[in-house]
């Protein structure tokens, strides 16, 4: 079972808030350099300031679809878009509201985790944290 499925199972199903953020964690885990790595590309994109605020303690800048595009670029929306069941303009837009948040989540003391990082350990705290902010 992936990460997806895991985190979609723990919300009861496969909705769009469930397979999302298991979308964005699973996308996290299978990076190259994890979180890290898509760190790094943000800031080769310009966008480093975005991620900053994100494993910094303080607010999370939001992100908008359109950089998520492209930064992750086509290919890459496609295929979670594909997992998700919804368009690529649907999928950039629930990356860019739920990838903040999984990125302050697993961030520690400023930094992202790099590859081989379990997240799926993280996925219970996660959940519950985008439950409460759901409801």
């Amino acid at each position: 079972m992936s990460l997806f499925d895991s985190v979609a199972g723990m919300l009861g199903g496969s909705g769009v808030a469930g397979g999302a953020a298991g979308a964005v964690l699973e996308m996290l885990q299978n990076h190259p350099g994890g979180a890290a790595g898509l760190a790094d590309q943000f800031h080769q994109g310009g966008l480093g300031h975005l991620v900053q605020s994100w494993a910094g303690s303080g607010e999370n800048l939001n992100v908008s679809a359109d950089q998520i595009q492209s930064v992750l670029g086509e290919e890459h929306i496609a295929a979670v878009a594909n997992k998700l069941g919804v368009s690529p303009q649907d999928a950039s837009a629930a990356i860019a509201q739920y990838l903040p948040q999984v990125m302050s989540a697993i961030s520690q003391n400023g930094s992202l985790p790099g590859s081989g990082t379990d997240l799926s350990s993280l996925a219970g705290g996660l959940l519950r944290n985008f439950l409460s902010k759901e409801a």
